[in-house]
């Protein structure tokens, strides 16, 4: 460990920068006599955001930018303003590269120290981009991924990633799924220590693509519906790679007792043992304020005096199982690298339950709330999935029908959010967004197909991906927003209005007062908006 890390790691107290991480059954009581199918979960939470005065790690960072003729406008101008943006917003510690491409490939500049003649060297560059031809996506990202590649290995930042925009359709180069597959194996060739990100501006790029290629990256993709959502998109990930956490996160789990793990619900990389005995989740990193849930489909056995290890034989607390042991069923390691004192560390933890006779069996028997929101996110993000893909089959009954099906197995319609934690409001509120986009082949086309393919991935990852005006963000925050990414949100946010005439300020305003108003009709009873109407008609009376 280098000087300057310990010198981290003494300024800034371990439960400040460690991990936490406990384990719940669904239900707090099973009977010992019954085998159960149930869920179990692995709840994991990263510290708070420590502000822009808190020891972080450095970064490394590459833009990959489409400069293509479509991108000519003011599109290539809020591209500027937004690596003006991020070339400001780094500090002496940190890296950044610049990548465009059109029909060629051009490496702007190398990865350059941030300090004063990094950053003048840089602002030079993004003051010459001009729009160009053709759009080779490939070309521009494997040349990005290569300056990656390309760093020594005492050289690299603590972080590192890979940002790659377009506007539309790949037209030259490799496509489609030759590209996905080819750049997981660029990843799997030289060591997958950085991640990416992917950025889609309008209603013309291929989003399965773009959310493929991110995933594959161990990023998120970004839906940019207009030229305003540009720069907060871009504050949003970099107030999340600015506080990275922890890296290299590996979920370790070992059934015991007879118990068993039948699924892990996950699209994370994961195994489960042929005897179901044993599962493993590589869950990649972690940022402040961050929580990661790792659900597991589990078998809990009916409960004989010959299949229980007393080992494993735990003291019910006061008033717990009456009658019954509790019984640990799971244990658990968390291994990761604390990315701001760049050290190896581990969780161990366990899950235990009680297992009374039927007799016995507790008058208070509840389900974990913590649990019921994770099954529920699962549920929600599967259902967004099999939408989409009806909806591209062209069967839009059927996909309607699956987003309200799960809107009504959600249950609690209440949308004022009364009787509703803040969490299953925005996953109601995600799933009738996801609606609006499902009522013609149209809406789909235009905005439908995006908002499912990000929204899916934002719950299937628990990441933030939000890509909206700041207000907008305020007034309906992603369910996985943190104050870092708020931050930078809104530090981008005012740098995208400073650089626009009151004109453009204005359309943009008008246009987002029209949404809120929808929005919160939205949030309204019938009675409630009958109500509204008929003051607004007396007083125009």
């Amino acid at each position: 460990m280098s000087e300057e890390q310990q010198q981290q790691q003494q300024q800034q107290p371990a439960e400040e920068t460690e991990l936490k991480c406990v384990g719940l059954m669904e239900y707090n009581e099973y009977v010992a006599s019954e085998e159960k199918n149930t869920n179990a979960l692995f709840h994991i939470t990263a510290p708070k955001y420590q502000g822009e005065e808190g020891e972080r790690g450095s970064l490394d960072l590459v833009t990959v930018v489409d400069v293509s003729g479509s991108m000519g406008g003011s599109k290539l101008e809020m591209a500027i303003t937004t690596m003006e943006f991020l070339i400001d917003n780094l500090s002496s510690k940190d890296r950044l590269g610049l990548v465009t491409y059109d029909s060629g490939v051009y490496t702007n500049f190398e990865l350059l120290k941030m300090d004063g003649d990094g950053k003048r060297t840089a602002h030079a560059a993004a003051e010459q981009l001009r729009a160009g031809s053709c759009t080779n996506l490939s070309g521009g990202l494997f040349q990005g991924m290569s300056l990656m590649d390309n760093r020594s290995a005492d050289s690299k930042a603590s972080v590192s990633s890979v940002l790659l925009m377009t506007d539309g359709e790949a037209n030259e180069g490799i496509m489609g799924q030759e590209l996905i597959d080819g750049t997981s194996a660029k990843f799997q060739r030289n060591g997958q220590d950085y991640t990416l990100y992917t950025f889609g501006y309008g209603a013309s790029h291929n989003e399965t693509l773009l959310k493929n290629l991110s995933e594959v990256g161990g990023g998120m993709y970004y839906f940019i519906e207009n030229n305003d959502m540009i720069a907060e998109s871009f504050g949003d990930v970099l107030g999340g790679l600015l506080s990275v956490v922890g890296q290299n996160m590996k979920l370790t789990i070992e059934a015991v007792n007879g118990a068993k793990i039948t699924k892990v619900h996950t699209k994370r990389s994961n195994t489960i043992s042929d005897d179901k005995t044993n599962a493993s989740v590589n869950i990649g990193d972690i940022q402040a304020e961050e929580e990661r849930d790792i659900l597991l489909a589990v078998t809990l056995p009916a409960v004989d005096d010959k299949n229980i290890d007393s080992s494993q034989q735990v003291e019910a607390e006061e008033g717990e199982g009456e009658g019954g042991d509790v019984k640990v069923y799971f244990k658990a390691k968390l291994s990761y690298v604390n990315a701001i004192t760049m050290e190896f560390a581990s969780i161990d933890t366990a899950i235990s339950v009680s297992r009374p006779t039927a007799e016995n069996l507790s008058a208070e028997v509840h389900r974990e709330e913590e649990v019921a929101r994770q099954v529920n996110r699962v549920h929600a993000a599967n259902a967004m999935t099999f939408a989409m893909k009806e909806a591209q089959a062209g069967n839009f009954d059927s996909a309607r029908g699956t987003i309200n099906d799960c809107l009504e197995e959600l249950g609690d319609d209440d949308e004022s959010n009364d009787g509703q934690d803040d969490f299953s409001f925005a996953l109601r509120n995600d799933l009738k967004k996801c609606m609006e986009g499902l009522q013609s082949q149209a809406t789909y086309n235009s905005v439908g197909k995006y908002n499912l393919a990000s929204k899916a991935q934002a719950h299937y990852f628990q990441r933030s991906n939000v890509s909206a005006p700041m207000e907008d963000m305020m007034m309906q925050p992603s369910s996985y927003s943190t104050s870092s990414r708020g931050l930078f949100a809104s530090k981008a946010s005012s740098a995208r209005k400073a650089k626009q005439t009151p004109h453009q300020q204005m359309v943009p305003q008008q246009q987002q007062q029209q949404q809120r108003q929808m929005f919160y009709q939205q949030q309204q009873s019938p009675q409630q908006q009958f109500q509204q109407q008929q003051q607004q008609q007396q007083q125009q009376q």
